[in-house]
C-alpha cells in the first residue's frame, strides 16, 4: 500500500496497477484512501502470485487496459508499463504451526521467489524496453549467501537460473537435519528465499541490460508480517520510509 501511495505521489505516474489477492479489500483501497491521493489513476486488479492461472487473468486484464483504442476523435497507440514492483511475500519463520522448516522454506520459496519470477516473466511482453522491475529482498539474503557451503554458494553465483533453483530446493531439503550445515541460519525460509530472489534479480539484470532489475532491502519495517522485529524488541520504521527506497 505504501509503494502504491509513493507512487501516485509522483507526478510523471499515469497509473498504478494494484495487485492484491482479496479484490474486494484492493478495489476498496482504490475507491478511497488511494484515490483521495490520486484520483482514478490506481487500480486494483486481482492477483494470487502463487498461482498461475490468476497470474494469467491478472496478465489478460491489463494488456486490454493498455490495448490501442479509439477514444471519440482521437485514435490513442498502445502503452506499456514502464515498471513492475514484486512486493508480495510470506515470512513463515516466526509461525507456531510451522514445525517443519523445510516445509516453510519451500512455501516462501513458491511466493518469494518463484512468484516473482513467474509474475514479470508473464508480464514481460507488457513492459517497455527501458522499464525496470523491483523486487523487494531482504539484507537476510546475504547473510544466508554467505552461510551456504560452497557447492550451493557456487550454485547461487552461477549464471543458470535451473542451478540457482536446484540448490535452493536442495537447501530447503538440508533444513530439517538437525546435524546438517544449516542448523545456524537465522530465519532460513525467509533468507533463503530473497537470497533465490538475488540471484534470479543479478541473473535477469545481466540477460535483459536494456532492462533495470533491481533487488532493494528496505530495512526492518513496522507490518504484521514482521514479528521477529517486534519480538526482538528492535525499533522498526514506518513502512512508508521503506517505499521511498
Amino acid at each position: 500500500l505504501e509503494i502504491v501511495k509513493a507512487l501516485l505521489e509522483r507526478d510523471d505516474v499515469d497509473k498504478v496497477y494494484l495487485g492484491c489477492r482479496d479484490f474486494e479489500a484492493g478495489t476498496a483501497l482504490c475507491c478511497g484512501e488511494l484515490w483521495d491521493l490520486g484520483g482514478d489513476r490506481s487500480e486494483a486488479v486481482e492477483l494470487d502470485v502463487s498461482d498461475g492461472e490468476s497470474i494469467k487473468r491478472a496478465v489478460d486484464y491489463v494488456s486490454k487496459t493498455l490495448a490501442a483504442r479509439d477514444d471519440g476523435h482521437v485514435q490513442k497507440s498502445r502503452e506499456y508499463l514502464d515498471a513492475i514492483v514484486n512486493n508480495a511475500g510470506i515470512f513463515l519463520d516466526a509461525e507456531a504451526d510451522i514445525y517443519r522448516k523445510s516445509a516453510a522454506a519451500r512455501a516462501s520459496l513458491a511466493v518469494n521467489f518463484e512468484g516473482a519470477m513467474n509474475v514479470t516473466t508473464a508480464f514481460l511482453p507488457l513492459l517497455a524496453d527501458d522499464a525496470t522491475v523491483v523486487n523487494v529482498s531482504s539484507r537476510q539474503a546475504a547473510r544466508t549467501l554467505g552461510f551456504l557451503e560452497p557447492r550451493h554458494r557456487d550454485a547461487f553465483e552461477a549464471n543458470d537460473i535451473e542451478a540457482v533453483r536446484r540448490a535452493a530446493y536442495e537447501v530447503a531439503d538440508l533444513l530439517d537435519d538437525d546435524y546438517g550445515p544449516y542448523t545456524t541460519l537465522a530465519t532460513p525460509a525467509h533468507g533463503l528465499s530473497k537470497c533465490a530472489l538475488n540471484a534470479w534479480t543479478r541473473i535477469m539484470a545481466q540477460q535483459r541490460p536494456e532492462m533495470r532489475f533491481l533487488a532493494v532491502a528496505p530495512g526492518q519495517l513496522r507490518t504484521r508480517h514482521n514479528p521477529v522485529v517486534w519480538e526482538g524488541g528492535l525499533r522498526p520504521r514506518p513502512p512508508r520510509l521503506g517505499a521511498r527506497v
